[in-house]
């Protein structure tokens, strides 16, 4: 599956791990509503997440679309009309996933855990002929956290901390026609062809920080969710490889190669919400389902149109077992 090859991505999701529900099914599963966070042993959880996702960045919408430009006349004195539409491209729906792994430390509520999530992202011009062009996105993230939960009877909360390493590579091509019409001098008229091909990379790393909610309904069936942020430090790497030109009269080709490199300081902010339904079994192992709507945003993350912010939208179906 091509979308295996997608980013790294660890969302906040993957952070509740084992933690919304985590029971002693040796002490006993249910005890009046409430659960017990420690086993007397250590035990190792897997997980694995498919992602539906859609991406979205600010500022876009300056690198498609149409302009034309008017000129006449009047009493002497010129005038020139211009005629801009800028929209956004088409954010698609694409698939990525996330695994992860982890050990909760013995006779504790405390585990230590790290996950990877991959996925590609992209968007296109809409149906807009002559314009074309397309974005493209490659979203790699990993978390490494500590956790410690605390039970309240059907209540679960599970503060994290730990480190988190990104890389967030984008690709904008763009093939815009400008058409500049001179209503008093028409063999003036030309059109004007603008061509963007632009790179950005982001390399970063910092802390990770929030904590995950748990709240058991009865039957294994509970809500969960996810609030929390991060704070990388980094390098954006951004090159451009533009060029203009235009038709006769005017005739003129303008090549704009362009690199920069700075130091960069993202933030980022993570929320999810859903439903789980777990089963644990006589030899403490247990199966978890989980289905979550998450929402991801990076900020300052467009550096190759104009200014704006980086997010991911969708659900994600997840299995958990502990081992």
């Amino acid at each position: 599956m091509k979308y295996l090859q997608h980013v790294i991505t660890v969302t906040l999701l993957s952070l509740a791990g084992s933690g919304a529900f985590a029971a002693d099914c040796c002490l006993d599963n249910l005890m009046e509503g409430c659960y017990c966070a420690t086993r007397s042993h250590e035990y190792f959880f897997v997980e694995g997440d498919l992602l539906y996702w859609q991406p979205y960045i600010d500022g876009m919408e300056y690198n498609f679309g149409t302009t034309s430009l008017t000129s006449s006349s009047t009493d002497g004195h010129r005038f020139v009309v211009t005629h801009e539409l800028d929209v956004d491209p088409t954010f698609r729906w694409d698939l990525g996933y996330r695994v992860g792994a982890g050990i909760n430390c013995m006779d504790t509520a405390a585990d230590l855990a790290a996950f990877w999530t991959c996925f590609h992202g992209h968007a296109h011009q809409k149906s807009n002929a002559p314009d074309f062009g397309h974005w493209k996105v490659q979203f790699d993230q990993i978390d490494v956290v500590a956790r410690y939960e605390f039970d309240y009877c059907s209540l679960a909360i599970q503060p994290f901390l730990g480190l988190r390493a990104a890389q967030i590579n984008q690709k904008l091509y763009s093939h815009l026609e400008i058409f500049y019409e001179d209503l008093t001098t028409p063999a003036a008229s030309y059109v004007k062809t603008i061509v963007l091909d632009d790179h950005q990379k982001f390399k970063g790393i910092g802390p990770v920080f929030g904590f995950n909610l748990g709240y058991y309904l009865g039957y294994g069936f509970g809500l969960c969710g996810t609030l929390g942020g991060s704070c990388m430090f980094g390098k954006l790497d951004a090159s451009f490889h533009d060029t203009e030109s235009s038709s006769a009269p005017v005739n003129i080709d303008i090549l704009s190669l362009q690199h920069s490199r700075i130091n960069n300081v993202n933030a980022a902010f993570d929320l999810t919400f859903g439903v789980e339904w777990k089963k644990m079994f006589c030899d403490c192992r247990s199966l978890g389902i989980r289905i979550m709507g998450e929402h991801h945003q990076y900020f300052n993350q467009n550096n190759i149109g104009a200014y704006g912010d980086l997010s991911f939208n969708g659900v994600t179906f997840l299995i958990n077992i502990d081992l």
